[in-house]
């Protein structure tokens, strides 16, 4: 008799815990891809049917895959990167379904069905790149990643607005143009344009041999005189919201001549972190950007600041920030990628307590000892990126 009370007390307490929980099948899978210009991404909240949000994700996965899941309908929030636009997209095997501009959507992924959600950003800034005379070839750099080249004059549009630099070439017979830097605003305009003091208006093309060996000497000669290698640490990278986190921001100039007119820039997210003000070192805020001028850097020479910020209360377990920094100067290369350095930052995700399993393990261990397999459990998604 009590063999059989026990027997009939576990069986109800599996049957209860099966039916808490809807059965995940192994032929469904749910793949999200983000898109920026920039090197920032944004940050997303999957809802299953069960009502309860399942996966956050951060700024350094651009592509998750989730399987073996539950069929149903799912909801998918987007918190995009500070002042972009976003547009979704959601495919069932490769056939179009919706293309929703906003920041959420909802879908229904069928048994055996795999479903393709693409979240682009996008901007609307517009920056043109002008020269007198025309034809001058340039390089237009923002932070990490961001960069375009053309010749004069040229018009980019769907530009996020950051802090922008462009490097003219000399063109024949003219002077050497000075980098110019500027910060786009929000959906604004920026116009770029230099005038160069020609000596002799040669319109005779060099030779192919001629302008080769001016074009591979130049920068290799950059290469062996002007360098700069820029530093940002962070002295802590987990934090909570409210938490003073300090930075450290160097350059050093690895080269072996002097750099002039360097300027030191970081870009962060106020939505997430505001700067301590006054700056030391006379730095100046402007936007999302810090910056700091030093007039001459000797080769060998480092120059260094810290800086404090103080972690938003909105900052949510499991986000992530990431701070951009890179030097410029009318004396370096701009295409040398060791001008640049990424920060990153983010508050740790505390253990989640199940209180239905609990209970079910009380309960359990109360009336009799079962196997820990036998026990239901909270289980989130599997994902693989």
């Amino acid at each position: 008799m009590r063999k059989s009370l026990l027997l009939l007390l576990c069986a109800s307490l599996l049957s209860i815990a099966a039916g808490a929980r809807p059965v995940a099948a192994a032929g469904e899978t749910i793949t999200i891809t983000q898109i920026s210009p920039i090197d920032q991404l944004g940050r997303w909240l999957l809802t299953p049917p069960s009502g309860r949000p399942q996966s956050t994700n951060g700024d350094d996965e651009p592509v998750v895959t989730f399987t073996a899941l539950t069929t149903g309908t799912y909801t998918l929030e987007v918190e995009p990167p500070l002042d972009a636009d976003t547009t979704i997209t959601v495919t069932r095997s490769g056939v179009l379904m919706k293309t929703v501009e906003g920041k959420k959507t909802t879908f229904t992924l069928p048994p055996n069905d795999a479903i393709a959600v693409e979240i682009r950003y996008f901007f609307k800034g517009t920056i043109t790149v002008d020269s007198e005379p025309q034809g001058a070839r340039f390089e237009l750099r923002g932070p990490g990643k961001v960069r375009f080249t053309g010749t004069t004059p040229e018009t980019f549009h769907n530009m996020p607005p950051l802090y922008y630099t462009v490097t003219y070439s000399r063109l024949p017979g003219c002077t050497t143009p000075p980098q110019q830097h500027r910060e786009l605003e929000v959906d604004g305009r920026l116009d770029f344009s230099t005038h160069m003091t020609c000596t002799t208006m040669s319109t005779a093309e060099p030779t192919v041999n001629s302008r080769a060996r001016r074009e591979v000497a130049e920068p290799q000669n950059r290469l062996r005189g002007y360098l700069a290698r820029v530093m940002l640490a962070p002295h802590q990278t987990e934090v909570m919201p409210g938490d003073t986190v300090e930075f450290t921001l160097s350059v050093r100039n690895t080269g072996t001549l002097p750099l002039n007119n360097l300027t030191l820039i970081s870009q962060y997210n106020p939505s997430q972190l505001q700067v301590v003000r006054p700056l030391p070192e006379d730095g100046i805020v402007s936007g999302n950007l810090m910056a700091w001028r030093i007039p001459q850097l000797f080769a060998g020479e480092l120059w260094s600041v810290t800086f404090r910020t103080v972690v938003a209360d909105g900052v949510q377990r499991g986000e992530q920030m990431t701070i951009l920094a890179h030097a410029e100067s009318e004396d370096i290369d701009g295409s040398i990628a060791s001008h640049a350095s990424v920060a990153r930052i983010g508050v740790p995700v505390l253990p989640e307590t199940g209180a239905n399993f609990a209970l079910l393990f009380l309960l359990a261990s109360a009336a009799v000892t079962v196997p820990l397999s036998m026990l239901p459990h909270s289980r989130r998604m599997p994902r693989t990126s």
